[in-house]
């Protein structure tokens, strides 16, 4: 018995029906409302947002302030003062971008003011704003991964100089734990980002249709078959 698979490719290409048949114009949400969205609660989540890299920044500070009071005896003391400049640096980096930081806002603006008549206007600005999500999240994802190296090393050579038993050397702990809070607490714009693609996979996807019984094209007659058809 013949089994046959039938594997059927449509592309629209050069025609009407081609604008119409992009995901970036197929996803719901698309790429420019999800963008507006965004713009208008991240003033509001800005806190919540850099909170992870802020914990990781005081941890390590007041890990260095500490160790600096319980250093041993033989130590040079400099391990302390970089986990203070650099837990300070990550908590004035924090408080600036909960103040002031808005990417996705000014994205927003910069894609408002594009023409969004034509098949061809829509398309363009909505992959100029997928670009701007991406671009975002790919921003907070380095972000992320710098914060966490930057504490935990720093942190834990402040724990290197602490004299064993101290209360410097119980913050120093905290302060290499603390520098993984962003791995546990992703910024909001990571998930978005990741949400989006996800949308427009299940728009790319193809569609599998299982008719039971195919014609066989060199025998005339029908078989068991199984027919998948992709549409791109």
């Amino acid at each position: 018995m013949k089994f046959i698979t039938l594997v059927t490719l449509t592309c629209f290409a050069g025609s009407a029906l081609a604008q119409q048949n992009y995901p970036e114009l197929l996803v719901a949400p698309r790429a420019s409302e999800r963008l507006k969205r965004e713009a208008v609660v991240e003033a509001d989540n800005a806190f919540t947002d850099h909170l992870p890299i802020q914990v990781s920044g005081v941890t390590t500070f007041l890990a260095g302030a500490l160790i600096n009071n319980d250093l041993k005896k033989d130590s040079d003391g400099v391990g302390p003062k970089v986990a203070m400049a650099v837990g300070g640096a990550w908590i004035a980096a924090s408080v600036w971008m909960q103040a002031s930081r808005r990417p996705l806002h000014r994205a927003a603006q910069d894609v408002k003011n594009l023409p969004y008549q034509s098949a061809r206007d829509q398309l363009a600005a909505e992959r100029l704003a997928e670009e701007h999500i991406d671009e975002t999240a790919r921003f907070y994802q380095k972000l992320k991964w710098l914060s966490v190296s930057t504490n935990l090393l720093s942190s834990a050579y402040a724990l290197s100089e602490a004299e064993t038993g101290s209360t410097g050397e119980a913050l120093g702990y905290v302060g290499v734990l603390g520098a993984f809070a962003p791995l546990l607490f992703s910024h909001r714009a990571e998930q978005v980002s990741e949400d989006q693609r996800s949308y427009k996979k299940k728009v790319m996807g193809p569609v599998t249709f299982t008719n039971g019984v195919l014609m066989d094209p060199f025998r005339g007659r029908l078989v068991p078959g199984l027919s998948l058809a992709a549409t791109f």
